[in-house]
């Protein structure tokens, strides 16, 4: 199936357990299930029905708001670990508007529903946790960049070749 047929899917089963949520059934029946076909994680559909709820219902710029805030999260931490490694703040704030400007980036901020958005952010922060921590030692950035690393399969069944490339340091 086609990528908008699934997302199709994932949010007319996101829209029936909101509404069996919110009449307080029991049990939810096994179809409304957010997780995508072909053995994909659900956690980004369960993260867009924690969105929803927190809205008080399907409000699409709402639920996909958060999509906005991780692309600016990312452009501002990777500005602070570029100064944590000893970049100057120019050339940190050049390499933070490169990054922000990159076409694929920015569609993927733009087209919310998707995980490479967050593969992209939890990639990154942990390849910088892991320079920092090689760097200055720092067992906080070493902790950071094992976090970052062991969400990376629970977003996107990609994440663990990702995992993978880390691992390689």
């Amino acid at each position: 199936p086609s990528r908008g047929l699934c997302r199709a899917r994932s949010l007319r089963a996101a829209s029936r357990l909101l509404l069996s949520l919110r009449a307080g059934l029991p049990s939810l029946p096994a179809a409304a299930s957010p997780a995508p076909p072909l053995g994909y994680p659900a956690s980004l559909g369960w993260m867009q029905i924690w969105f929803a709820s927190a809205a008080g219902g399907w409000i699409e710029p709402l639920v996909n708001l958060p999509w906005f805030f991780l692309w600016a999260g990312l452009l501002a931490a990777h500005y602070g670990q570029w100064r944590a490694l000893g970049l100057d703040r120019m050339h940190a704030l050049g390499f933070m508007y490169l990054l922000g400007s990159l076409p694929l980036l920015t569609v993927h901020m733009a087209l919310d529903g998707y995980a490479d958005l967050w593969i992209a952010t939890l990639f990154g922060m942990a390849v910088l946790a892991c320079l920092r921590w090689l760097e200055q030692r720092a067992r906080g950035q070493l902790a950071l960049a094992v976090v970052c690393a062991a969400l990376l399969p629970l977003l996107k069944l990609e994440g663990a070749v990702w995992v993978l490339f880390l691992a390689g340091i």
